[in-house]
């Protein structure tokens, strides 16, 4: 297994479309104002909810991005999707699943549905399955979205749209040794 670390010089792009970029996300996203990234990040504890997290993330600084940064920063609920089972739980889940659910339904944002790293599935008691179509409150949706493939296709949406989701084959990882 071959583990790269660091890009090849054929996958970069061009050094004047990447200070290009950089300078056009810094001030659509405020990094010009702050050194920290654009929403907090949860911590994922035992959960195993990174494809969820990847998902909301990427949608949140899309909208921003939409909006040229204009109006109050959006923090869409992970603790949503995993409540809905929109595309997964703490045990996995699928990149595109939060995306295809929300289609068709609202999510909330995180002060009205904190993280809280569980799902249905789990046991604890703070996830049991319940209705979560309350409404009107504050909340985000999509109209469409799509799928790509290729690292050319990646690099030229994400230059061009912003932050994309992803999906990884970690497995592969378990079995990394240093040497």
């Amino acid at each position: 297994m071959s583990v790269v670390a660091e890009a090849r010089r054929s996958e970069l792009l061009p050094r004047s479309e990447v200070e290009a970029m950089g300078i056009v996300w810094r001030k659509l996203l405020g990094f010009a104002r702050q050194a920290s990234s654009v929403l907090p990040v949860d911590v994922h504890v035992y959960c195993g909810s990174c494809w969820a997290h990847g998902a909301v993330s990427a949608l949140a600084d899309r909208v921003k991005i939409a909006r040229n940064a204009q109006g109050a920063d959006i923090n869409p609920s992970v603790q949503h999707i995993l409540n809905c089972h929109a595309g997964g739980t703490c045990n996995g889940g699928s990149v595109d699943g939060p995306y295809q659910w929300l289609m068709s339904n609202y999510l909330s944002y995180e002060t009205s549905n904190p993280y809280v790293a569980c799902s249905s599935d789990v046991s604890g008691g703070l996830c049991d399955a319940g209705e979560w179509t309350i409404q009107p409150y504050p909340n985000v949706t999509i109209s469409d979205y799509g799928s790509i493939s290729g690292e050319a296709a990646m690099k030229k949406e994400i230059y061009e749209r912003g932050p994309i989701s992803c999906g990884v084959d970690a497995l592969p990882l378990l079995n990394y040794t240093t040497e």
